[in-house]
């Protein structure tokens, strides 16, 4: 869309900042605070992507306000979203020892250019009996430090 042809079609007069709120006209002067809050509101909510509503802050001390929620509500927002993926991506000591029990197992088969099918069935044979055996957990090292 072609909003203007040339420099003399531009009406410097009509701006964001008036449009949003006339008493923020930057042609008053004495209103650079009112008018850095405006700026730093609508700078916060936008990257934030939270949205503007239905209902907007219209007087400073609410910008202000807004502003503090906002950046409060994003910093817990990131804290409780690294916790989830924490949670998620967090695996148990055992299944990282069976898993590289399982990797040296199927290394040494690939050394030794073991058939696919005898890798499979020592493959799943390996599993269960680590599975079961109770290893993974250093059950021995626990059961010695019992009193």
């Amino acid at each position: 869309v072609l909003l203007a042809t040339s420099e003399e079609d531009w009406d410097y007069d009509v701006n964001w900042l008036r449009a949003y709120s006339p008493d923020l006209d930057p042609s008053v002067g004495g209103q650079e605070y009112r008018r850095y809050v405006a700026c730093l509101y609508w700078a916060i909510i936008t990257i934030s992507t939270m949205g503007y509503g239905d209902v907007l802050p219209v007087t400073t001390p609410e910008r202000c306000y807004v502003i503090f929620v906002a950046l409060v509500g994003s910093v817990v927002f990131a804290y409780c979203m690294n916790n989830i993926g924490q949670m998620l991506s967090a695996s148990s000591g055992v299944e990282d020892a069976l898993r590289s029990n399982q990797r040296h197992v199927r290394e040494y088969m690939e050394y030794r250019s073991v058939s696919i099918p005898l890798q499979q069935r020592v493959f799943y044979h390996f599993r269960d009996v680590w599975s079961r055996s109770g290893e993974p957990y250093a059950e021995l090292d626990a059961l010695a430090a019992l009193p």
